[in-house]
């Protein structure tokens, strides 16, 4: 189910009408967009029985602090597959926070973003829209899985974000190169904002007409 999600900050109410409204139709909640500054008590936010579903959270919040974001994160207990940060976050933010471990991870506001952030990412899917770091830093992040063991981590994408689910749609200019292990890695670089690292854990086939 997606939608308008009520929550409300009055004392033991929190998300008791959402659950109501999901029983009605006997459905989950999959989705949840959300600015953590208008929640008061986010651990109880967190405990709600229509959390235990959630797949996929945008987090709206134009700023948001580090310690929300790692409040909010760390304590739900179900791990999100899918998470997208539009906030700028003051503070700094520890790469054990549970969102570098997600299976996609998108930032569109990336002032904050360190080298260590970067290096420390071991999900499947990493996006940024218009990242402040230096070419240096991606060339860092190559060479850290060329020289490593790393077999989840999928793409690397940057600026240009439109759909995550498609980033393969066309790489046929990229470079391929291959790990010592043998799995295959294509870059590309699309001017004048675009750029795509991705691994192919299974290898495309080309198909030779006569």
């Amino acid at each position: 189910m997606t939608g308008t999600v009520l929550f409300s900050n009055i004392p033991k109410s929190y998300f008791k009408i959402t659950n109501y409204m999901l029983d009605l139709v006997r459905a989950s909640l999959c989705f949840l967009e959300l600015d953590l500054n208008v929640i008061g008590d986010l651990k109880g936010f967190i405990t709600e029985p229509c959390m235990k579903s959630v797949s996929v959270i945008d987090i709206i919040s134009e700023t948001v602090t580090a310690e929300k974001l790692s409040i909010f994160f760390n304590n739900i207990e179900n791990p999100v597959k899918n998470v997208h940060i539009h906030s700028k976050v003051e503070g700094q933010v520890a790469t054990s926070m549970n969102i570098f471990q997600t299976e996609i991870l998108v930032f569109y506001e990336t002032s904050w973003i360190t080298r260590e952030h970067l290096l420390g990412f071991n999900g499947n899917i990493l996006c940024f829209k218009k990242p402040h770091f230096d070419i240096e830093l991606v060339i860092e992040f190559i060479k850290q899985w060329r020289n490593g063991n790393n077999t989840e981590f999928i793409a690397l994408l940057m600026t240009r974000i439109t759909d995550v689910q498609d980033i393969t749609s066309d790489l046929s200019e990229g470079f391929d190169f291959e790990r010592d292990d043998g799995l295959l890695a294509t870059i590309l670089v699309g001017p004048p904002d675009l750029f795509q690292f991705f691994v192919w854990h299974k290898r495309f086939t080309v198909v030779e007409y006569n």
